[in-house]
């Protein structure tokens, strides 16, 4: 099974956090480009991130705090650490390395070797461009060898003795109440992600996590970057591209997302994503013909 994904037709959020875990594959590598601009909302995984980006500009959204990314950057986020980001259209690519520590850890003997050099892989975010080109070469590496165990393996060690300095163990300085913020972030993602589809509000999100409805709003703002609406859209459009690549029809995909109303709903995917469902669809199928086809619904 290979370990490259490469090109656009996942939704960006699937793209970015479909969970990978086949302890045979510790990691993948997603190469993105942007020729539209590009989001994905508010989430976290048990996988660590290591966005290497050679002319992307956008930004990451993290603990309250916007990262900007642009020129030749490296950004490593760790597991479990809830982030967003909006990426420019533009020529630029990113490098999206994404592994499961607990998986490639021992798999490596890289535990060892950390603890050796005081450094985890749990720690804190970082951004930098340091050797960002030797770290681009053994990304290209792994996808130019993809399949080959001993030289992937060679180049996985490698970007870890590049990211040593970065690694290194340091207390966690969060305040109390930012990390409290955090795990009601994190609570209500997974309640979003459960009941989008049932026609939630702002004012149902704000008393699940027991906040009023004027705080709630500011609150959800000061920690992703979009409003709690905006996110609620974003989710649904992420899911009927998920759908859709699944094969479901699009009076079933908008039904399974609470739409009621068809063309509305096409409407709303068309604003986001600068495409129809139905071309989306077809797209897809291009991709994977055992989508089967619709039985004629067209969208115009």
């Amino acid at each position: 099974m290979s370990r490259i994904f490469e090109g656009n037709r996942l939704a960006p959020t699937d793209f970015f956090e479909s969970n990978h875990s086949n302890s045979r594959e510790p990691y993948t590598i997603s190469v993105k480009h942007f020729p539209e601009d590009d989001t994905a909302i508010p989430h976290y995984s048990p996988a660590a991130f290591l966005f290497v980006s050679n002319g992307a500009n956008g930004v990451f959204q993290m603990d309250s705090r916007s990262i900007r990314i642009s020129g030749k950057s490296i950004l490593y986020i760790p597991p479990n650490r809830i982030h967003s980001s909006t990426i420019k259209k533009g020529e630029g690519i990113f490098y999206v390395f994404k592994f499961f520590p607990q998986q490639l850890l021992p798999y490596l003997g890289l535990e060892q070797i950390l603890n050796a050099n005081d450094c985890t892989l749990y720690g804190e975010y970082f951004y930098t461009n340091d050797r960002f080109d030797e770290i681009e070469g053994e990304i290209c590496r792994l996808i130019r060898e993809d399949g080959n165990e001993l030289a992937c393996m060679q180049s996985v060690l490698r970007i870890m003795e590049l990211l040593l300095p970065h690694l290194k163990r340091r207390e966690l300085n969060a305040p109390l109440i930012l990390r409290s913020k955090n795990d009601y972030l994190k609570k209500l993602i997974a309640y979003s992600e459960e009941h989008f589809a049932e026609g939630i509000t702002n004012r149902d999100a704000a008393s699940f996590i027991g906040y009023n409805d004027n705080y709630f709003c500011r609150w959800f703002r000061e920690m992703t970057g979009i409003t709690y609406t905006e996110y609620l859209m974003r989710l649904k459009i992420n899911r009927a591209c998920v759908l859709l690549e699944q094969g479901h029809g699009i009076r079933e995909t908008a039904e399974l997302l609470g739409y009621t109303n068809v063309s509305f709903f096409m409407r709303k995917f068309k604003s986001y994503l600068h495409c129809t469902p139905g071309d989306y669809r077809r797209n897809a199928l291009k991709n994977d013909p055992a989508i089967p086809n619709e039985g004629g619904f067209e969208s115009k």
